[in-house]
């Protein structure tokens, strides 16, 4: 009898064991897949980061370009009223001469 009862004292503990150790490993793996998914999410954090810089860098150069356009475009608008400018005040001479040359 006393065998019998070791034994199911023996067959408790090795199951305690078993379940503490079962526990442990549960945990060690739990914490793994924590740290790998922190991982990840840091990964993803610096990769998106890096995207954003990249569109936000291609957009300045974007504006640049368009800036630079805007302002050639505004220097031959002001070369053409100048040109336009020019053209009236020689005609308005011309005018004024051959008004002057008829008196």
């Amino acid at each position: 009898m006393t065998l019998f009862v070791d034994e199911i004292i023996a067959s408790e503990e090795k199951a305690r064991e078993m379940d503490e150790k079962a526990r442990e490993d549960f945990v060690v793996r739990t914490e793994k897949q924590l740290l790998l998914q922190k991982s990840k999410e840091s990964e993803l954090k610096k990769k998106l980061q890096e995207e954003r810089s990249q569109k936000i860098d291609t957009q300045k150069k974007e504006l640049k370009i368009l800036y630079q356009n805007i302002l050639l475009s505004a220097e031959k608008q002001s070369e053409k009223i100048k040109l336009e400018s020019k053209e009236k005040m020689i005609e308005i001479i011309d005018f004024v001469i051959k008004n002057l040359s008829l008196k």
